[in-house]
């Protein structure tokens, strides 16, 4: 296993005396000490998600039976192994959402990931494909998905024509990256229809309805 920047160094004042070296707590097995040279290393799993810090024990042992223990504390570095997840659409690979024609705002991407602290500070979004994915822009940093021009339900201008506009979303925590793929269907609102001329005729002493 890897070092930890730990070597163990006694010393008897009795010159034909030898010291040895041990861990009376080794973390639960997590590390091993060279019983000749004193250096700590790592043999165990460490999950920084699980502990920031982990204490153990090194006994030194002259070969005339007296010994000294002194206790470690040893600093557990994250490290980015943990893929983020996105936590927006109800977090599956597959998400349907509906949105009004003749607005653009389609959804605002969220994600997690555990590692601890969060890998890089923060994430990255892309539009990394689909069958319509020029139709829409994604802030890389907030994540804000939009449509690109407000649809028209009586115009529909995805590929397919069926009113569901498909794009592919990626999230980066800087080497890991996770995606969700959308479905973003169009939905029909009643709008008012108006007059396209407003001059009308009538004969004189008649009632006039619009």
């Amino acid at each position: 296993g890897s070092t930890v920047g730990i070597t163990a160094r006694a010393v008897d004042r009795d010159l034909e005396d030898s010291v040895s070296y041990a861990l009376d707590d080794s973390a639960g097995g997590r590390f091993s000490i060279d019983a000749a040279s004193g250096v700590v290393r790592v043999s165990g799993a460490i999950d920084r998600e699980a502990t920031d810090a982990l204490n153990i024990v090194v006994r030194a042992v002259s070969t005339d039976g007296s010994f000294t223990t002194r206790a470690f504390t040893i600093a557990v570095g994250g490290v980015n192994d943990n893929a983020p997840v996105i936590t927006s659409n109800g977090g599956r690979a597959l998400a349907w959402l509906s949105v009004d024609e003749n607005t653009t705002s389609v959804a605002a991407m969220t994600a997690g990931d555990a590692d601890l602290p969060a890998s890089g500070g923060g994430f990255t979004w892309s539009i990394a494909g689909g069958t319509d994915a020029a139709a829409f822009t994604l802030d890389a940093q907030s994540g804000e998905l939009r449509l690109r021009t407000a649809p028209d339900f009586e115009r529909p201008t995805d590929l397919d024509g069926d009113n569901t506009y498909e794009v592919l979303v990626r999230v980066s925590d800087g080497t890991l990256t996770a995606s969700q793929l959308l479905q973003v269907r169009i939905v029909d609102r009643d709008e008012p229809s108006l007059a396209s001329d407003d001059t009308y005729a009538t004969r004189e002493y008649t009632p006039l309805s619009v």
